[in-house]
């Protein structure tokens, strides 16, 4: 599973969180179990649930960004299918390896997955998340 968001561990579980319009903070399920933690299910045709957490819950806050080495280089990338997106903005790579381009200065490859070296993950508390 890649994984390239926001997260926060509540009730000794990994959750998704972001802030919604009205700036209040959710957690995000897929496990219809997560009901009796108070979980909301928020859409009748998927599986999502959410549910309002609270400052005063003090939940340390991280993102996870999800790597991959190919061809000796490293590229952010997320899964589609039996493939994984690759990105890069660096334009000499990009053309090396064949990546198409998306904008300016953004390009991106699919490839197999068998095709990736190495996966790893990048953990990064987000101290001030909370504040803004």
């Amino acid at each position: 599973m890649v994984r390239n968001d926001i997260y926060t561990n509540y009730a000794g579980k990994e959750y998704r969180i972001f802030r919604d319009r009205y700036d209040k903070y959710l957690l995000v399920s897929n496990d219809k179990s997560d009901i009796v933690k108070g979980f909301i299910k928020e859409d009748d045709e998927d599986e999502i649930y959410l549910k309002e957490i609270f400052l005063s819950e003090g939940l340390e806050v991280y993102s996870i960004d999800t790597y991959g080495i190919y061809k000796n280089y490293k590229f952010s990338l997320s899964e589609h299918g039996e493939q994984y997106v690759l990105w890069t903005s660096d334009c000499e790579i990009a053309e090396k390896l064949g990546f198409e381009m998306l904008g300016r200065g953004d390009y991106e490859k699919l490839v197999p997955k068998s095709d990736i070296e190495h996966i790893y993950e990048v953990k990064e508390v987000i101290s001030d998340y909370f504040s803004g």
